[in-house]
This record gives structure tokens, C-alpha cells and sequence, in this order.
């Protein structure tokens, strides 16, 4: 039998390199913390998501003269391109028309990738789905592509998540008679799911207002759909907006009120950008306020799981935060596994855009023991500023298996991924192993087990008669990837990620002959 490999990334500790602080850059990523790339003539960065594998995808459009066609880029858990994918690690697709544009992207349980953004100039949502290889998937509408066309005028995807029975949501604006939420829901096969309002489609102008975008999508366990947006509520304000469906596409009256949920920051302008779920249900919205006419600060806000405002944080369920001289915009969010809250985007320097992230403790507070070490005219704690050398722009920040943060954008040179630690590791010189065995659990001997760090040096241990490899003097805090091969063994085991503390567990090994 041909020889096949397993691959496990193990993350030994909570991030990174020795004596590294919590919202620095990971040095272990790309040797700086930052990778900087382009799709071609012109990056445009959107959207990331980051897989099961610890591989990144971040995704766009580009400028493929005349036209604006999707981008997709893969990179390694380490911050190389992965030349798996694609050409070189990258993907163009045009769907025939002069402007398409990725705004949201995610990855389906079997390593599949979903890209959705618009059609010709925002005429229509376009959807298209690739094999885990960058290849367009056929199965999917025949081509890979999906056009579907909700109102009447601009029309577009701004996020997308996909169910666990495989269908596909995507949400955005759509025109009837005004600016609604437009929402999608397609069958695995790329049909509209016709259990989904009956076409597939539903659109909520939100409590009657003038104006309304969806931003982000995402699904409760219990199959309830939560969008979150922005809404113009009368007097030329604008609000966040969360709108709660069931899973037939109707508006679910136990949350908020008729289903819909809205802050205001006592601002001009609110404007959602994304949101994320905590464990217990709560949600967290965040993005931006204006005050007057050219004060942006980072806003988010918490709501209970019925939509209700969480007084638990900052008081009142909602902050803002300046972080900059005056405009600072926060486009993403995401909670960790300890109820700190991640936010990303920009802020002005005075002179230029930063990348910049900001991280609250679980009661709205600033995390001083992010970011301690940098020193900078931001205020005191809690902010991880990032300058690549001109404007820099976070736009989506996704969190790894380890807990670490990255962060895509653009910069002046293109397109920029970032990502930063998480916490010290406590401890070294850890010993990581496991066994190799069949699936009646027999011991399989001298099977070749490598361990390769994110700078590319490899060990290698051989399993001994019963099965048993073992590493030594494994650096806390250093990410490996764990592969196994035999000349005469499948391994059954699909490709996943394992977090560990300090007292590392062993990882072990399934073959079949």
C-alpha cells in the first residue's frame, strides 16, 4: 500500500516564543508575526477564516484588469504560503462579470471553502465553493458558482456561515423599495432551500426603518439564525441592530422585541461590524460610534440571550473605547475560551491608520496584561497597535486553537496577516508522546513519527514494539506539527487540531492496513 501520512498540530502551551507577552507579535509566525502579501494588482482583504488544520485562509478580490475578481490565499499555521492550494497558495475566480468581490468566507467539516461576496458591482449575492485544494467543486450548482438576485437593486453578501446539515447562509443588503437585511439560505447541492421562507430568501426592513445592512451571521446550536447590522431608526441615526431568526426563516418573537434587538450609543452614528457568541449564549456586537462629525471610537455592546442588554458589562451592556486621535473604526470580534473579548481594526495615529487591537476583560474593562509591554500614546493598557510602515487596516480577526490571534487587513504594500500571542508559557523542557496502534489496538512498530517546529526543524522518533513513541525537552509554548508513516499502514485519523497545557496529554495514532 502507498504510504499515507497523518497530520496532527499540536500546540504545546498557550502560544508562542519564550518571554513573549500577551498582544505581542508571534515572532514563531513568519519570523516577524506578520506576513505581507498580494493577490496581484490590487488587494482588497475581506474576510479569514482559519481551519481546523490551523491553515488561514484569507480572502478579497483583486484587480484583474478590467474586471474585480474573487481572491482566496492559504497559509500555513506558521505564516507561509501553503503551496497546496491553488497556485502557490493562491486562488482568482472570476464569475464572468466586470465586478465580483469576496466579502465573507468559511470552511465547511469537510475542508471545503465557501467564499461569498457579490456579482457585478453588487447586482446580485454570489457564493462560490472550492474543494479543499483551491479547485472549484463541481458538485456545487455543477460550476462551483451560485448567482441569486434578492430585491430589486443593490444587492450583495456581506457574511456567510454554513449549518452542521451543510446548507448555506448568506447575508447582506438587498433593495426593496429600501435598504433590508437580505438573507439566503442554499442547499448543499447550491439550490435555494425552499424550506427557508418558502424561496430561500427573506428580507427584514428592521422595525420599519429607512435603511438597514447586515453585517454578520451566525448560528445557534439550536439551529436559530442571529444576524447582526446596522439599522437608520429615524432622525438620521443609525443604530446596532441584531435580528434573531428561526430556523424557517421567521423572525423568532422571544428575542427582543419581534425579533429584533437594538442599541444605541447615544451618538450620530452606530455602525455594527460583526459579532460573536459567548459560551452562555450572550452576544457581543461590536464597531464603531461617531460623535460630531469626526470622532470614531471602537463601540461594542452585550446582549443576554434574549436580546436584552447585559448589565453585567460596563454597567449598562455597552462601551466605547478611543484609542486613537480621532477616527478608530473595530470591523471584528471574537470571544475567547476565558470570556475576554478580542476586538479588531484601526485607528488613527495622527498621521496614519495602525492595525489595532484591543482586548476587554469579561466585565467590559480593559485587559492591562495585553499588550503590557508596548509603549505608545494610545492609553494605558489593553491595545496592541501594529505598523507595517504606512495604513494599516484590520478588517477580520479569527482566533487559532491555541488561542492566539490573527488578524488580516491591508497595509500600503497589500494585503497583511498578523498574529500576536496569547499568553507567557509557565514552563519548558516538556515531553510530548503517544501511541501508534491498529484499530483491534495492537501495538504497530517502527512507524516514523517527525515533529516539525514553525522554523522547519524536524525530530523524528521511531515507535518502539508496543507501539510507544516519545519526544523530550519540547519547548512549552512551541506549536509542532506531528505527522506518522508506515510503508504498510493507512491512518484513519483525519487531520486535527490539539491544544494542550503544560501537562501535555498524549496524541496517539489510528492505522489500518
Amino acid at each position: 500500500m502507498e504510504k499515507i501520512i497523518a497530520t496532527i498540530i499540536l500546540v504545546c502551551g498557550l502560544a508562542g516564543a519564550a518571554g513573549a507577552a500577551p498582544g505581542e507579535l508571534d515572532p514563531l509566525f513568519n519570523g516577524t508575526g506578520k506576513s505581507l502579501f498580494g493577490f496581484g494588482t490590487g488587494t482588497f482583504v475581506n474576510a479569514m477564516a482559519v481551519q481546523p488544520d490551523g491553515k488561514i485562509i484569507v480572502a478579497g478580490y483583486t484587480n484583474n484588469f478590467p474586471d474585480y475578481d474573487f481572491a482566496l490565499m492559504r497559509f500555513n499555521f506558521n505564516g507561509t504560503l501553503d503551496p497546496t492550494f491553488g497556485t502557490g497558495g493562491l486562488v482568482v475566480t472570476s464569475l464572468g462579470t466586470s465586478g465580483d468581490h469576496v466579502y465573507a468566507v468559511a470552511v465547511q467539516p469537510d475542508g471545503k471553502i465557501v467564499a461569498a461576496g457579490d456579482f457585478s458591482n453588487n447586482a446580485g449575492i454570489a457564493v462560490v465553493r472550492y474543494n479543499p485544494n483551491g479547485t472549484l467543486d463541481t458538485s456545487f450548482d455543477t460550476d462551483g458558482k451560485v448567482t441569486t438576485v434578492v430585491g430589486t437593486g443593490f444587492n450583495n453578501a456581506q457574511t456567510v456561515a454554513i449549518q452542521p446539515d451543510g446548507k448555506i447562509v448568506a447575508a447582506g443588503v438587498a433593495v426593496v423599495g429600501q435598504s433590508v437585511f437580505g438573507i439566503v439560505r442554499y442547499n448543499p447541492d447550491g439550490s435555494l432551500d425552499t424550506s427557508f421562507d418558502a424561496d430561500g430568501k427573506v428580507t427584514t426592513a428592521v422595525a420599519g426603518s429607512s435603511s438597514d445592512t447586515a453585517k454578520r451571521v451566525r448560528l445557534q446550536p439550536d439551529g436559530k439564525i442571529v444576524v447582526a447590522g446596522t439599522s437608520s431608526r429615524g432622525a438620521a441615526r443609525e443604530d446596532f441592530v441584531v435580528a434573531r431568526y428561526n430556523a424557517n426563516g421567521a423572525l423568532d418573537p422571544a428575542f427582543g422585541t419581534a425579533g429584533v434587538a437594538a442599541v444605541d450609543f447615544g451618538s450620530s452614528s452606530d455602525q455594527a461590524s460583526s459579532f460573536d457568541f459567548q459560551s452562555d449564549g450572550k452576544i457581543v456586537v461590536a464597531g464603531f460610534s461617531i460623535f460630531g462629525s469626526s470622532t470614531f471610537n471602537f463601540a461594542v455592546a452585550r446582549l443576554n440571550a434574549n436580546g436584552t442588554p447585559d448589565t453585567t458589562f460596563d454597567g449598562d451592556g455597552r462601551l466605547t473605547t478611543a484609542n486613537g486621535v480621532s477616527i478608530n473604526q473595530a470591523k471584528d470580534v471574537a470571544v475567547q475560551v476565558d470570556g475576554k473579548i478580542v476586538v479588531a481594526g484601526t485607528g488613527f495615529n495622527g498621521l496614519d491608520n495602525d492595525l489595532t487591537i484591543v482586548r476587554y476583560n469579561p466585565d467590559g474593562s480593559l485587559d492591562n496584561s495585553f499588550a503590557a509591554v508596548q509603549t505608545s500614546v494610545w492609553g494605558a493598557g489593553g491595545r496592541s497597535i501594529i505598523d507595517a510602515g504606512g495604513n494599516e487596516d484590520g478588517r477580520a480577526l479569527g482566533l487559532d486553537a491555541a488561542g492566539r490571534a490573527l488578524v488580516a487587513g491591508t497595509s500600503n504594500s497589500g494585503g497583511l496577516l498578523v498574529r500576536l500571542q496569547s499568553a507567557v508559557p509557565t514552563a519548558a523542557g516538556l515531553t510530548l508522546g503517544g501511541s501508534v496502534r491498529t484499530a483491534k489496538g495492537a501495538g504497530i512498530a517502527g512507524v516514523r513519527v517527525r515533529a516539525t517546529n514553525a522554523a522547519g526543524v524536524t525530530q523524528t522518533a521511531v515507535t518502539n514494539s508496543f507501539g510507544f513513541y516519545r519526544f523530550s525537552d519540547i519547548a512549552a509554548g512551541e506549536t509542532l506539527i506531528l505527522s506518522a508513516a508506515h510503508r504498510k499502514y493507512a491512518f484513519a485519523e483525519p487531520t486535527r487540531v490539539v491544544t494542550v497545557d503544560d501537562a501535555l496529554t498524549d496524541v496517539d495514532f489510528t492505522a489500518f492496513q
